[in-house]
């Protein structure tokens, strides 16, 4: 059976990670600290420092953690027969076509889009950091803020930013033809060896935000990651249409 390790649903792992916070020679100092002061750089430096131990001890006990990613759709079923697929620019050009085609838009020509391609293609950076990747987040609520809900509301950025390279008013016309969705994923442990440092963060600060202001909506965790793999369909525990997203 596998375990996993879902960040959101603190009580699961909240009193199983008490004693490791515990019996670490700085603790109390770390409480007293961040009750002082909930800012505190001590213990950011503390979640540094444990981060290793933490790794262990997640690696001993878990084989999945929770992560979110986040697009626009015209075919849901996609994602639960062929799962995540890593971003292709070629791929989400073509699929820009097939949304912004001539029947439903004369005006945009051929030319008019491929000139709207060649501006794209000239951002090697922006395509150097997302081919290949998928991208998802340790906490879904980010997703539906505004800085981040162009994911959920237009299907990402490469969408996001075909449309206002073919006009100003594009954009909009992704939010009709595309259904928002957030897919709950869990990814194996093996394939997060790079991002330790920000879970154990994550985890650091939850939990003594939980100790010392339990009654209280604190901060939403803030770790990013990124994967070159397909996440397979069973890997996908959940899926949520958010409405009334605030798109820019």
């Amino acid at each position: 059976m596998h375990n996993t390790l879902d960040f959101k649903d603190y009580i699961s792992w909240l009193y199983k990670f008490e004693n490791f916070f515990k019996e670490h020679k700085d603790y109390k100092y770390i409480l007293d600290d961040f009750k002082n002061d909930p800012d505190c750089k001590s213990l950011d430096e503390f979640s540094q420092e444990i981060s290793e131990d933490i790794k262990n001890y997640i690696n001993k006990r878990y084989t999945h953690i929770i992560y979110y990613h986040a697009s626009a759709t015209d075919n849901i079923n996609s994602y639960l027969s062929k799962g995540i697929l890593p971003s292709n620019v070629e791929d989400r050009i073509k699929f820009a076509r097939k949304i912004f085609n001539q029947d439903d838009f004369p005006e945009i020509t051929n030319n008019i889009f491929n000139k709207a391609k060649n501006e794209f293609l000239k951002d090697k950076g922006y395509i150097s950091n997302n081919e290949g990747k998928i991208y998802f987040l340790i906490d879904d609520n980010i997703l539906k803020e505004n800085d981040a809900s162009h994911y959920a509301c237009y299907g990402g950025e490469t969408l996001l930013c075909f449309a206002n390279l073919l006009g100003r008013n594009y954009k909009y016309f992704l939010q009709e033809k595309l259904k928002p969705i957030i897919l709950k994923t869990k990814i194996p442990i093996e394939l997060l060896e790079d991002y330790f440092d920000d879970i154990s963060r994550d985890l650091t600060i939850k939990f003594f935000e939980c100790k010392v202001f339990p009654k209280y909506k604190l901060s939403y965790a803030q770790s990013t990651i990124s994967i070159s793999s397909v996440i397979k369909p069973e890997f996908i525990v959940a899926c949520e249409f958010p409405k009334d997203l605030d798109c820019i």
